[in-house]
């Protein structure tokens, strides 16, 4: 066979691609709504992404598994959308012509998984986006097709495909390395997943696309292929309850800062009724260690009880100290206050300092 006649009988497998331009228009759109909901013409913010669905280990794992697929409709940049779907492009024609729509879409949508899968099997707690491991699936898939079918395809149109994907592949994967922000894990993912479909999907060049559903090495590669992935899910480490319990802390230590503001303020301005003499310094305590103070506590409470991780623990602790000596100084200043004793009031004083360079050294930790 010649070149020309491959050409033509390619063509003649599937005369009008449409899933290809399907999968890109649509990726294009809800680039567009990324977009407008960021208020940008550039970049997308990282809450957007989350919200319309990239992957992020602790909530697949907490039960959002659809992410694992509308993670690979999204993209973060207008570069990283075109890079993709050149790419798309480009190996889209020949998929869908040698596997035919049906094949084609399962190829992208199973690479498209698998990609996802391996991304947060490798790094749980970051965000994941992009086509790039179905894409990446679909050259493998060439890949594999190329050598099994080496026979049926001209050996110039042969060494120019397979350098061409080999190519696409290395220099893709070296990028991943030597770029940061680039899931690796996601490419390899994908390869692996569209070279192992491809094993059993590769029909010989003289039959339709259609005959490859009647093969049982199809099934047998699907089996095979969902095997895989069921692993990779089954050995990710599982982050979802130190999530949760990370999301559940940064809400409550966020309550205890603007409760302690609040603190502060109610205090002071009863410490200048009492040096405006509106009211008496007996009351003034009374009110500090009945009504302030019991509220202080309550909060100190709702802190000391919630759960935390590794990860929060230090700065937990360290929120409890500040909180204890942030108490004592306030039911020495009442103290002072009832008894007219300036002692305790230094002895609040100097407590106060304690709790301020406890809670300086809280926000140290925050910074780290």
């Amino acid at each position: 066979m010649d070149e020309d006649e491959f050409i033509e009988r390619l063509h003649t497998r599937i005369e009008r691609i449409w899933l290809t331009y399907a999968l890109i228009a649509t990726c294009a759109v809800v680039f567009l709504i990324e977009l407008w909901q960021s208020r940008s013409w550039w970049t997308v913010r990282s809450d957007v992404l989350l919200s319309m669905g990239a992957s992020f280990g602790p909530k697949v794992q907490s039960g959002e598994t659809w992410r694992l697929l509308s993670a690979v409709f999204l993209h973060g940049n207008p570069l990283h959308l075109a890079l993709n779907m050149l790419a798309l492009w480009q190996i889209g024609h020949f998929i869908e012509r040698i596997y035919g729509r049906s094949g084609a879409l399962l190829l992208f949508v199973a690479c498209g998984l698998m990609g996802s899968l391996a991304s947060i099997w490798w790094r749980t707690q970051g965000l994941s986006v992009g086509a790039s491991g179905a894409i990446f699936g679909l050259y493998g898939a060439l890949l594999v097709w190329l050598i099994r079918r080496r026979h049926d395809v001209p050996m110039g149109i042969l060494k120019k495909l397979r350098s061409g994907t080999l190519g696409f592949i290395g220099y893709s994967l070296f990028a991943g390395i030597a770029l940061p922000g680039i899931d690796n894990a996601a490419h390899i993912g994908g390869l692996l997943g569209g070279m192992l479909l491809s094993l059993g999907m590769a029909a010989p060049f003289d039959r339709s696309p259609a005959s490859q559903w009647r093969r049982r090495s199809t099934w047998l590669a699907l089996l095979a292929t969902a095997a895989c992935a069921t692993a990779l899910w089954r050995t990710t480490p599982q982050v979802a309850v130190a999530w949760q319990q990370h999301v559940e802390f940064a809400e409550v230590a966020r309550n205890f800062a603007q409760h302690d503001a609040q603190l502060e303020q109610q205090v002071q301005a009863l410490l200048e009724q009492v040096r405006q003499r509106q009211i008496a310094s007996v009351a003034a305590g009374r009110e500090l260690d009945e009504v302030l103070l019991p509220a202080w506590q309550m909060q100190i409470n709702r802190l000391a009880s919630i759960p935390t991780g590794d990860a929060d623990r230090p700065r937990h602790q360290a929120l409890l100290n500040y909180a204890g000596l942030h108490g004592s100084s306030l039911q020495l200043l009442a103290r002072g206050l009832m008894t007219g004793q300036p002692g305790w009031l230094q002895l609040a004083h100097q407590r106060q300092l304690e709790a301020q360079a406890a809670l300086l050294g809280t926000r140290e930790r925050s910074a780290r």
